[in-house]
């Protein structure tokens, strides 16, 4: 029993970091996918099932990332999170001003800034980032998540210094 136990935590370590941000209902959901995975280990070792390891746990991996790409399954600032990441996919900096572009080309529909490493979006960028999804809501999960970088921790705004 106990090596089912490590094998389960040490299937959902690894899983979760090839999968950073999980939320607390992505990380529960992946335990009980372990513990089918488990399940489905023993029935291959006893012979009910017909097939061998590495189908099973290709078969619960691939019904675990189903799981996980149906937004159904998550909050609506988790949700809005999803949807800035897809905005700075889509987008890159295309949408972002800085101070190394190429002032021949114009930026359309700009987003916001890029200072360093940093997009620092404007309202109306990171409104349009953020989608339907309330932005208070999104702001926060953010910042709970670290990928949210402010000057004030009363405020989801922050001020750029000059150098």
């Amino acid at each position: 029993m106990r090596e089912i136990c490590e094998s389960v935590q040490y299937w959902v370590t690894v899983v979760a970091d090839q999968h950073r941000g999980l939320t607390a209902l992505q990380e529960r959901a992946l335990q009980r996918f372990a513990l089918v995975k488990s399940a489905g280990i023993l029935a291959v070792e006893f012979e009910i099932l017909l097939f061998n390891i590495r189908e099973i746990d290709e078969s619960i991996l691939s019904a675990w990332r189903a799981w996980l790409d149906d937004a159904s399954n998550l909050s609506d600032a988790d949700r809005g999170v999803r949807n800035v990441r897809e905005f700075l996919q889509k987008h890159g900096a295309a949408r972002f001003d800085s101070p190394s572009r190429n002032y021949e080309t114009l930026i359309r529909d700009c987003a916001g800034y890029r200072h360093k490493d940093l997009f620092l979006f404007t309202s109306a960028g990171f409104k349009d980032a953020c989608g339907d999804f309330e932005l208070q809501q999104v702001a926060a999960e953010l910042k709970k998540r670290q990928l949210l970088v402010i000057d004030d921790h009363r405020r989801f705004k922050s001020g750029l210094a000059p150098n």
